[in-house]
């Protein structure tokens, strides 16, 4: 009898396991609220992101920062006032700008150098102008040009006409280019003027009387003697007893001496040894053209 009331517990005991176990479980709302996940969002969690969007309202120190998550293009105060919107702060240095502003090159030159060189001209070069004598007065500028261009062509034409009389013109052409420069206004100019040489030949002047009264005849002897006997009716130009030329040596500074002595010179063309009266005419230069 116990072991039938024993079996009857046993199935009883079994069958109330077999029920607890399939019994199914209570609705999550009634039995166990927080079994289930909430659906129901938090109100502050709402405030920020409501329907479980991104919130797309940034913190309001991170909008003033950077708002729509962009880059800030407002620099930090300090930052703003070094280097604006991050580019090169073109403003240099206070001493830095003192020495070299805006890495130029400075184009003023120095006063005393802008004295030496006004304008940036090339400075014209420094000449020697030698002692002026007052006398002087330049006398290579100041030329009748009208009456030099006169006696010019009537020597051409005896030289033309008398094979022993020859006639040339020297530094015409310097002369008007330095003049009309102005670079040689201060220089001190030698004289233009004309150049006589007669040459002889004193063996063919043997028989004449003023070469027998020579007690030498060497060639400045001779010269003397034959200035002496002919120099009469050329007096007015500048004789030199050259020793190295026989004949007479004369230089004429003024125009009008040589004049007056043309005709004296042009006769001793008439002597048989008189070989060749060569004249010449010199443009005076400055001095300093010749030293540099």
């Amino acid at each position: 009898m116990n072991k039938i009331i024993s079996m009857i517990l046993l199935c009883v005991l079994l069958l109330v396991c077999f029920l607890g176990c399939s019994t199914p479980k209570a609705p999550a709302d009634v039995n166990d609220p927080n079994d289930e996940i909430d659906s129901t969002p938090n109100d502050n969690e709402n405030e920020k992101n409501p329907d479980n969007e991104i919130d797309s309202t940034p913190d309001n120190n991170e909008s003033e920062k950077n708002p729509d998550n962009e880059i800030d293009p407002t620099p930090d105060d300090n930052q703003s006032e070094k280097n604006p919107a991050n580019e090169v702060d073109p403003t240099p240095d206070d001493n830095e700008g003192e020495k070299e502003p805006d890495t130029e090159v400075d184009s003023t030159p120095d006063n005393n150098e802008g004295e030496k060189n006004p304008d940036n001209e090339i400075e014209l070069p420094h000449h020697f102008h030698g002692e002026k004598d007052p006398a002087n007065n330049n006398a290579g500028n100041n030329i009748d040009e009208a009456a030099l261009k006169a006696i010019f062509e009537q020597l051409r034409a005896d030289a033309d006409a008398n094979a022993k009389l020859e006639f040339w013109v020297e530094y015409e052409q310097i002369y008007y280019e330095l003049k009309n420069s102005d670079e040689y206004d201060n220089c001190e100019w030698l004289e233009s003027g004309f150049i006589v040489v007669v040459s002889c030949c004193y063996d063919c002047a043997a028989n004449e009387d003023w070469y027998q009264q020579c007690s030498t005849t060497d060639i400045k002897s001779l010269n003397e003697a034959f200035y002496q006997q002919y120099g009469a009716d050329i007096t007015n130009g500048q004789y030199s007893n050259i020793s190295f030329s026989s004949g007479m040596f004369l230089r004429y500074s003024s125009l009008d001496a040589f004049i007056s002595d043309y005709d004296a010179i042009k006769a001793l063309l008439e002597l048989g040894y008189v070989k060749l009266i060569d004249i010449g005419y010199n443009y005076g230069l400055p001095i300093c053209y010749f030293m540099e």
